[in-house]
């Protein structure tokens, strides 16, 4: 009995082992990590303001790969992806190389810590967005939620007099969509930004 009993126990130590050893090498979800910060004002929400001609603000997306042991994954390349319930609108800018999708970069590779970052900021539209990454068809994430203002918060990627007519119904109210600098009222200095940003769209600063 003890013969069978020590046999069982060391499949399953030797199953383990090479389970282990199967997963050695590839990213995992519970030590990898995907991390979304902005700049500017709107960095403590956390969030960004947009606008499509990407002269605003930037959402950091930071990702860290390490295998099931927590060892670091360096020269990975990774694809980071946004995510939103909301309509937004993408446009290609080329930042980080090479631009694939409209809303998805493919970054690398990763250094020797195993952290590669990509930069959003070409995007046009208001409501909360994260981010993921795939690699090695494992997909990573969510990171955190960012809070998204832009002037152009019809989502068509041009700042328009239709964009304008939103902002105006918003003035000294709260709307977050028109909120751009992130200081919980829509005054003077927001319309400052939003008549910088007039007529931007995604080629036209």
């Amino acid at each position: 009995m003890s013969k069978m009993v020590l046999t069982a126990s060391t499949a399953i130590v030797l199953a383990t082992l090479l389970t282990g050893i199967a997963f050695a090498g590839l990213p995992c979800m519970g030590t990898s990590t995907v991390v979304a910060t902005g700049n500017g004002s709107c960095a403590v929400i956390p969030g960004a303001a947009f606008c499509p001609n990407g002269d605003m603000n930037v959402i950091t997306v930071s990702v860290t790969l390490r295998d099931c042991y927590g060892t670091p994954l360096p020269g990975k390349d990774v694809i980071v992806w946004a995510y939103a319930d909301d309509d937004f609108c993408y446009c290609p800018d080329g930042e980080p190389a090479p631009y694939q999708l409209e809303d998805t970069k493919l970054v690398g590779p990763t250094d020797a810590a195993g952290t590669v970052t990509a930069e959003f900021k070409k995007i046009g539209g208001c409501g909360d967005m994260q981010f993921y990454a795939t690699v090695d068809d494992i997909v990573l994430g969510p990171s955190n939620w960012m809070s998204i203002a832009s002037p152009d918060n019809t989502s068509d990627c041009v700042v328009n007099l239709v964009d304008f007519g939103n902002f105006a119904t918003n003035y000294n109210g709260t709307d977050p969509c028109s909120d751009f600098n992130c200081d919980g009222t829509v005054n003077l200095v927001d319309f400052g930004e939003f008549a910088t940003h007039y007529n931007h769209d995604c080629v036209t600063p």
